[in-house]
This record gives C-alpha cells, structure tokens and sequence, in this order.
C-alpha cells in the first residue's frame, strides 16, 4: 500500500524529539539487567543476509501471552527461520525470554527478544536496517509510524495481527487521522479480532480489501494435558461453590474485592 501524508509523521517526529528526555526517562526504569539501553536506539546486532529473521512485536507481558499459539506456528512451520520478539516493557522482555529459553529444548526455529526503540526517525531506520527483517508482524494496536515508515522504505512485508481497536483509543486515533492514516498505508493486511474493530480501522485509513476479521488469537492458545487435570482437580475441590476470579488487577483492586467478598458472606455465609 502506498500513499498518506508524510508530513504528518513530520510533525509526530518533531513532538516525540521535544519530549524525548520523558521518553528517555521512562525507558531508563524499563530495563533489563544485562541489556544495553543502546537498544531503544536501534543499535542491534546486524543480521546477515542468511539469517534475516520473522520479526514480531508485543508491547508487553499480556501481549506475548496472548501471541503465545501465533509464536509457537510461526516457529513450527518456519523452523529455517530465526523468529525476533520485541516489546516495550521489562516483564514482556521477560516472557519473552523465558519462552526463547523453552524454544531451545524444543523442535522449532530459534527464538530471541530485543527492547522495541523508541520511535524517533534515526532510531526506527537503524533497527529496521540492522534487523533486515523477511517478515514484520505487530500484535493488536502497536503501530509505530516511524517503524512503518521504515519497513516500507526497506520493502519489508508488515502484517497487524489480533488488530483492536477499543471505542476510547478509536476516538484517540480519529484527533491523530491524517498520521494514522499514514502509518496504516504501510500495511499489507491487518487481522481485525471482530468487524467493530475492522471498521474502526477502516475509518482510520486502512485499506478494507487488506482487512480480515479473524476473532481472537486469545482463543488459540493450545493447553496441555496437566492444565486439564489441574483443572479437573479445582473443580472437584470447589464443589458447586461460587468463586471470585480477579485477573490482572492494579493496586486498591484487590483491596475492593475483599470488601465486596466481607460483604457478600453476610448475605451467604
């Protein structure tokens, strides 16, 4: 796909130069012990032409889990190829990680992470043309316009997988129209997780004949044989009882459930 507005991601590259000392302040506390911060600048080992690698990009922890089926067929059915994660975080670069270090006692192509660079022109163009990707896949609503750009610039093929677009970030995105749609020319096909989101993309700028709406990659994931049995062990433990689920919750959260479990044991105890 070809076309957008250039000067847009002009105007986006001035702003995150302005704001780069924040930017750099808050990568400096996402880090990994034994990592060179020089990655969030695109200084990475330059592939060669024989190991240009399947690259693919998660912000973070949630992410990666949730990509887990996506990264497990990409190295199943590419074995020849090497498959590079990239998120934003230190916990996703932690994941991502434990899942390379389990992929080197399995069949299947190697496995291995880099912090994702911030997206400041210079940067994006050095890790792009160091990482010399075959194929650049973004998970759900990662889309780096610099990135893009940068793919585009190097013919490198770019997917969006698991592609959402939540009613807040929608109405985010449409204030920023003219860059998203920009960034979305850079696009060769998106994978919606439901025709809401296709739309919303599609009023965005994405190309509808690029689209696919393909559900959740959520509902891919494959358990194995000790996940039933445990399950099956719960299940028999609790009874008919009910029980509170709390994924994922953020400070105060957890304080609120136990108010709210205090209070409904008055009324079933």
């Amino acid at each position: 796909m070809a076309g957008g507005h250039p000067w847009t991601r002009r105007l986006y590259s001035a702003a995150l130069l302005a704001l780069a000392p924040l930017l750099w302040w808050r990568v400096w506390r996402e880090h990994r012990a034994g990592r060179s911060r020089g990655e969030r600048l695109g200084w990475i080992p330059a592939s060669s032409d024989a190991d240009r690698p399947l690259w693919l990009h998660c912000a973070s922890v949630g992410e990666v889990q949730a990509a887990q089926p996506l990264i497990e067929a990409l190295r199943k059915r590419y074995p020849q190829h090497r498959l590079v994660i990239t998120t934003m975080t230190a916990t996703g670069a932690e994941r991502a990680v434990a899942l390379a270090e389990a992929a080197s006692d399995e069949a299947g192509g190697e496995v291995s992470h880099y912090f994702l660079p911030l997206d400041f022109p210079c940067a994006a163009r050095r890790f792009v043309a160091r990482l010399r990707p075959r194929l650049a896949i973004f998970f759900e609503t990662e889309l780096w316009p610099n990135l893009l750009a940068s793919c585009a610039r190097r013919g490198v093929p770019v997917a969006v997988v698991n592609g959402r677009l939540s009613a807040r970030s929608f109405r985010t995105y449409r204030r920023l129209r003219r860059l998203m749609q920009e960034a979305l020319s850079h696009v060769d096909w998106l994978g919606a997780k439901s025709r809401q989101d296709a739309e919303r993309f599609a009023a965005l700028g994405m190309a509808e004949d690029a689209t696919s709406v393909t559900g959740s990659l959520k509902f891919d994931i494959a358990l194995n044989d000790e996940a039933f049995k445990v399950s099956e062990r719960l299940r028999t433990l609790l009874g008919g009882r009910p029980v509170w689920v709390a994924g994922s919750t953020h400070p105060g959260e957890d304080e609120a459930l136990l108010t709210a479990h205090a209070r409904v044991r008055e009324i079933r105890p």
